[in-house]
């Protein structure tokens, strides 16, 4: 994997909101290099060699992904425009477009590529507007209702080694349609606000099975088997992601609290155990597993709070700030097939370490 752009910085403006995500390594079968700005500000300097550039207008919330890399067996490009604002240039050979309607607040993902082991193709509409395209074949379709606020992701593909099918409605609405065979149906309450991630597929080498409830609401399945289950409290605010399945070269098992509320069960052997202060609004991601070619061990915090714990071994510690607001992901790993080291600061903030090696620095401004 070339080191191109390396050194380029994308300095953003003085916006407090500018976030970004970085990712960059060598020898990695899935090499994405990822720039996003998703709130204000702008990027100043050109993408690396070899990617797509999505020219967003002069929309103040305009924000985008964009990764491009040869020699991947996971070639993903992404165009994202979340809020507001448009994407200039058409979408890639190849790629389906997602024509957003005249809403102001459409949004969408596209990625599809050839010679891929894993060939995804995402349509999503986050906020209002919507898709003037069908879903590409083969595909299911999660036909939301006459809500303003529904939204879907739906992903299908042959001859993949890992066959993701996701159904997701994250605020407001309803799915119409059942979940594909095999996978777990969390049935959401009569929350407004219960959302719901859904996935399950045989023959996969990557087989997530994803139960998240993110605000309010509540999930009146239990867990899949081998799956951890992360009992939160009686917070209104909790949310909990839990994944476990058998036979998977990436085994990941996620406990996540986002806003307020706790986790009641222990983390699983082998993983590191990120102690939140007495921050209400403290969250945590935690993942370990042996026997994976993807070994990701991420700490997360992403409003307030702080992390008790120290990064694992040959991880990147990205020392936060005094900011309130701030937030980071880490994770770097030995013998993996796809080893992804992530620098990310959400709202306000900063980094005080240096990225890795080959890895892109996204220099914040003075936010």
């Amino acid at each position: 994997m070339r080191k191109e752009g390396a050194n380029d910085q994308a300095q953003a403006g003085a916006s407090r909101d500018s976030g970004f995500l970085i990712s960059g390594r060598r020898h990695c079968n899935v090499a994405i290099t990822i720039l996003t700005k998703i709130i204000a500000g702008g990027l100043g300097s050109p993408p690396p060699r070899g990617s797509l550039w999505a020219q967003a207008g002069a929309s103040r919330d305009s924000g985008f992904l964009i990764s491009g890399r040869r020699h991947c067996n996971v070639a993903i490009t992404i165009l994202t425009k979340i809020i507001a604002g448009g994407l200039g240039l058409p979408p890639p050979r190849g790629a389906l477009w997602a024509q957003a309607g005249a809403s102001r607040d459409s949004g969408f993902l596209i990625s599809r590529r050839r010679h891929c082991n894993v060939a995804i193709t995402t349509q999503t509409k986050i906020i209002a507007g919507g898709l003037g395209s069908p879903p590409p074949r083969g595909a299911l379709w999660a036909q939301a209702g006459a809500s303003r606020d529904s939204g879907f992701l739906i992903s299908r593909r042959r001859h993949c080694n890992v066959a993701i099918t996701t159904q997701t409605k994250i605020i407001a609405g309803g799915l119409g349609s059942p979940p594909p065979r095999g996978a777990l149906w969390a049935q959401a309450g009569a929350s407004r606000d219960s959302g719901f991630l859904i996935s399950g597929r045989r023959h996969c080498n990557v087989a997530i099975t994803i139960l998240t409830k993110i605000i309010a609401g509540g999930l009146g399945s239990p867990p899949p088997r081998g799956a951890l289950w992360a009992q939160a409290g009686a917070s209104r605010d909790s949310g909990f992601l839990i994944s476990g399945r058998r036979h998977c070269n990436v085994a990941i098992t996620i406990l996540t609290k986002i806003i307020a509320g706790g986790l009641g069960s222990p983390p699983p052997r082998g993983a590191l155990w990120a102690q939140a202060g007495a921050s209400r609004d403290s969250g945590f991601l935690i993942s370990g597993r042996r026997h994976c070619n993807v070994a990701i061990t991420i700490l997360t915090k992403i409003i307030a709070g702080g992390l008790g714990s120290p990064p694992p071994r040959g991880a990147l510690w990205a020392q936060a700030g005094a900011s309130r607001d701030s937030g980071f992901l880490i994770s770097r790993r030995r013998h993996c097939n796809v080893a992804i080291t992530t620098q990310t600061k959400i709202r306000a903030g900063g980094l005080g370490s240096p990225p890795p090696r080959g890895a892109l620095w996204v220099r914040p401004g003075l936010s």
